[in-house]
């Protein structure tokens, strides 16, 4: 089942929300927060193509995402070089508690993989409630 509204999308594998992001969606911490939130969007996935100058923002940002949002966050990032830009690679999977559970390194292609948990996902969840204690009224 996919959801769709505003270009925000998620969709139901197994006992997860998937939420769907691309490359710059990452900056913007409100459009993961509302896949979250909103849509119930429990793993977050974002296909993107970093270049090597940004390496280190995509490494915090992705790591912030996950942790924000008590999701997992699977990142693919682009590898190589095209028209004189050269990626970064460094494809992850995050847990919700913002530890790697595994990477790809910044200069070749590799398939990794990880086992996921949606009992971890709750765990988290319940440990620090932060959706509940969200107050969206101060800041709409």
């Amino acid at each position: 089942m996919l959801h769709c509204r505003r270009f925000l999308y998620v969709c139901k594998i197994d006992n997860f929300n998937v939420g769907l992001g691309i490359c710059y969606d990452l900056r913007f911490p409100e459009f993961y927060r509302t896949l979250a939130v909103e849509h119930g969007a429990n793993v977050l996935i974002n296909s993107s193509a970093w270049p090597f100058p940004r390496l280190e923002h995509l490494r915090i940002l992705t790591l912030a995402r996950a942790i924000e949002n008590q999701s997992y966050l699977i990142l693919a990032n682009r590898v190589g070089t095209d028209d004189g830009v050269t990626f970064c690679g460094s494809s992850v999977i995050v847990d919700p508690y913002g530890a790697i559970i595994a990477a790809a390194s910044a200069d070749r292609e590799e398939l990794i993989h990880a086992d996921i948990s949606k009992e971890v996902v709750d765990l988290v969840r319940s440990r620090m409630a932060v959706f509940a204690h969200r107050r969206g009224d101060l800041y709409r």
